[in-house]
């Protein structure tokens, strides 16, 4: 090891931190990368110590919503000319009530020490509905899913691929929420009359005149929402500034699970073009 370059360099790395642990003072940081925001929009919140740090232990998120699983990366700093790994967990989070929220320190357990991270403050503010122009959103957005496929890992022993799942929330206001509620109840509603209308005058199988129904209803559904000036829930979403940007990097529109039919999201779509 010590002959070759690149392993005695990994070495002095991996077990730099435990020689110098009376010069090199552990640590939990805490950053974010704006500390005003819109309501529903995001935050990344970055949680970096140095070491094998374990028992990591974040405070309750008051008045914010996970968007998807912690991030971890790890990288090598240098402190006082020794290079030490440092752990970083980012935390994507939705805020969802406007005013100035605090989120408690966090803490983890360092050689036995235990940590504690800053107090952070975001302030939140009310944004604009994105289905009904000069409409403010309320605190009951319109839920968008979306996931990611991460490939197979490679090596001896490979990992399957999984789905990482992230949550975005369209801002809507109160009107754009009644409108949305009433398109799906004319949905419905033109759909059960279509299957049995059909089914008892044109000897058909109920099926047909459900699609045949659903899509009148659409029809009518679309004309409301051309006079009321709102957008539908689906064209809405996918229309929203944030839903846009991870659409374009990759995401798919729906929960992504394990069993293959709803791989591309495909069953979810087909439900919200259906209601």
């Amino acid at each position: 090891m010590l002959s070759n370059p690149e392993l005695r360099v990994s070495y002095d790395e991996r077990w730099s931190f435990g020689q110098n642990k009376s010069i090199i003072k552990p640590y939990l940081k805490v950053n974010v990368d704006r500390n005003s925001v819109g309501v529903f929009r995001e935050i990344r919140l970055n949680y970096s110590y140095t070491g094998n740090g374990t028992l990591f232990q974040r405070p309750v998120f008051d008045g914010f919503r996970i968007a998807a699983r912690p991030y971890v990366s790890h990288r090598m700093v240098s402190i006082e000319g020794t290079q030490v790994k440092e752990t970083t967990l980012t935390f994507v989070l939705i805020p969802i009530i406007p005013g100035l929220r605090q989120i408690e320190p966090a803490s983890i357990l360092i050689s036995g020490e235990r940590l504690f991270s800053n107090r952070v403050e975001i302030l939140s503010v009310p944004v604009r509905c994105a289905f009904l122009n000069n409409a403010i959103a309320e605190e009951k957005p319109l839920r968008l899913d979306l996931f990611r496929t991460i490939p197979a890992k490679g090596g001896r022993f490979p990992i399957g691929e999984c789905k990482a799942n992230h949550l975005v929330l369209v801002p809507r206001s109160k009107v754009a929420r009644v409108f949305h509620g009433l398109a799906m109840a004319m949905k419905i509603i033109f759909t059960l009359w279509g299957g049995l209308l059909w089914s008892n005058y044109a000897s058909s199988p109920v099926l047909v005149g459900a699609v045949i129904g659903n899509l009148v209803g659409g029809a009518n559904v679309r004309l409301m929402y051309y006079l009321a000036g709102v957008k539908s829930r689906y064209s809405g979403g996918r229309q929203f500034s944030l839903a846009k940007e991870y659409l374009e990097i990759g995401y798919i529109e729906g929960r992504g699970r394990f069993w293959p039919l709803d791989k591309t999201g495909l069953l979810d779509r087909i439900m919200k073009a259906l209601l």
